[in-house]
């Protein structure tokens, strides 16, 4: 019987049992660094790169992906345009933010850190391998 100190009153009755393997995790923490503004500033050193030189076409993506809110969206009906390809390139050479992002796979698609008209941005880049290929079948 167990009895809160509100007075409620419960029982509690096994009616079958079983044995299984819990596995325990230790987690730690470590100081990074001892701000916030630092930490930031230092993941923009360590990834940012200028995103700078492109034509009208890209130029209008970029904006696009600025100014709305979803960013800028191929749907699945559509071929994704020569602009995109092309401005994604800017971004093959270029180290992802998160760790993971880069043994993904080996498609660019992931979250970088860019400079563009002198502000800086977060960017999730997602560009679909198999999109806009032609099957022989």
């Amino acid at each position: 019987m167990i009895v809160w100190d509100s007075g409620i009153q419960a029982q509690i009755t096994i009616e079958s049992r079983s044995e299984e393997t819990v596995r325990e995790f230790t987690y730690s923490a470590r100081v990074v660094h001892e701000s916030a503004e630092g930490y930031g500033e230092e993941i923009r050193q360590e990834h940012e790169f200028q995103l700078s030189d492109l034509s009208e076409a890209q130029e209008r993506i970029v904006s696009k992906a600025i100014s709305d809110e979803h960013g800028y969206r191929v749907s699945q009906d559509e071929s994704i345009p020569d602009s995109f390809d092309e401005l994604v390139e800017y971004f093959s050479g270029e180290e992802t933010v998160t760790p993971e992002d880069n043994t993904a796979d080996s498609t660019v698609s992931g979250v970088y850190i860019v400079e563009y008209e002198e502000t800086n941005y977060w960017i999730e880049v997602f560009r679909p391998e198999d999109r806009n290929e032609t099957s022989n079948s």
